[in-house]
């Protein structure tokens, strides 16, 4: 818009994904992903309000552009069910939890007899008691993603292995408490999501 004015504008996005795996795009509210220059004429004395003109598209969300055709468990949902969880045996540390969930992932490409290091990288909201695990609708807890022994927080990835264009890792869920006694914990049903994403080193 003229004059420093700004409206949102829908945009939809056509990728051509790789068939083996590369680097994801992100996007973080506020960058510029595109602009278009206008010049404008006209036969008046002056040519009064000719320009030029210039539209700048800010992104107005975080987004991560997947740019792969490579899946994670043929890109279908990892489903954790840690059915009844006792608030008294809950911990404030993933380390000595008594409730721990392990998950094969798959990682599978298109292309024929691709071998390379890739990294996966965890999308998702943060718990508001700790920025080292997954948000769930209950503010007092969260749940730890593990590999390999380290904890891997919303927003950062670990590295694995594709060979002959396959691969698989292990990773284990566990729900963590705020540092807060059980009895302060709200009961009910809790529920979160994340996303993995397969990309390069």
């Amino acid at each position: 818009m003229t004059k420093l004015q700004s409206t949102k504008v829908d945009i939809n996005l056509l990728l051509i994904l790789r068939n083996t795996p590369s680097k994801s795009i992100l996007i973080k509210r506020g960058d510029v992903i595109g602009e278009f220059d206008f010049r404008q004429t006209n036969d008046q004395p002056g040519c009064p309000q000719c320009g030029p003109y210039r539209w700048r598209l800010r992104a107005n969300n975080d987004v991560i552009i997947e740019t792969t055709s490579c899946t994670i468990n043929n890109a279908q949902a990892i489903n954790v069910q840690f059915n009844q969880l006792r608030q008294d045996l809950l911990t404030t540390s993933e380390k000595i939890s008594l409730y721990k969930i392990d998950k094969e992932l798959t990682f599978n490409c298109t292309e024929e007899n691709v071998s390379q290091d890739i990294k996966i990288t965890l999308i998702g909201d943060s718990s508001p008691f700790s920025s080292d695990y997954l948000k769930t609708t209950n503010k007092d807890v969260g749940i730890a993603l593990i590999y390999q022994g380290q904890t891997i927080k919303p927003g950062n990835s670990f590295n694995a292995r594709l060979s002959a264009s396959n691969g698989t890792a292990n990773i284990t869920f566990s729900p963590v408490k705020a540092n807060i006694a059980g009895s302060g914990i709200s009961t009910g049903e809790l529920s979160g999501s994340a996303t993995l994403i397969i990309s390069t080193p």
